[in-house]
């Protein structure tokens, strides 16, 4: 038995093996990637992609070349931040994105969309039209003192007022 370092399996060349199954003598390479002396082939590979579930990041999603960019122990295939190592997955708002990658974590907002070009989407930016990476509102209210005419005055917000607020005096 050998370890392949270029595949990251174990392969067993020539030998005999009465593991469970027939005892038979190997002539050619066996793959045996959780090294158990059970042949791959004999193993249990839920979504079918050649790669058995002991051994594989997605056991549940096809992914068959195990691409995995951010080196964490998920494949690209199942991981919610594939390019964030993000080991436990978390995802405090149940969209799709993991909040390690996701520039609302508690706020649902799939597109990730962000206007100005900080680091918090619109959904969750106080003031999603004014760059604000600190999201200082000294009075407040859900208006950012980056956009807020008025830093020091409360005022309540409803959706959709806004711009028209930015520009009334306090």
């Amino acid at each position: 038995m050998a370890y392949d370092v270029s595949r990251g399996v174990t392969v067993m060349f020539g030998g005999s093996t009465t593991s469970g199954f027939s005892s038979e003598t190997w002539e050619y390479g066996i793959l045996d990637c959780n090294g158990n002396d059970v042949p791959d082939e004999c193993e249990t590979d839920s979504d079918s992609d050649g790669v058995i579930d002991a051994c594989d990041n997605c056991p549940d999603d096809v992914n068959p070349d195990q691409a995995n960019n951010d080196n964490d122990t998920l494949g690209n295939a199942c991981d919610n931040c594939p390019n964030v190592d993000n080991e436990f997955q978390l995802n405090s708002d149940g969209d799709t994105l993991g909040d390690a990658c996701d520039n609302c974590p508690w706020t649902d907002n799939e597109d990730q969309a962000n206007n100005d070009n900080d680091s918090i989407g619109d959904a969750c930016d106080n003031c999603p039209d004014v760059d604000n990476q600190n999201q200082d509102n000294n009075d407040n209210d859900s208006i950012g003192d980056a956009c807020d005419n008025c830093p020091w005055c409360r005022r309540s917000l409803e959706p959709g007022h806004l711009r028209s607020l930015q520009n009334r005096p306090c």
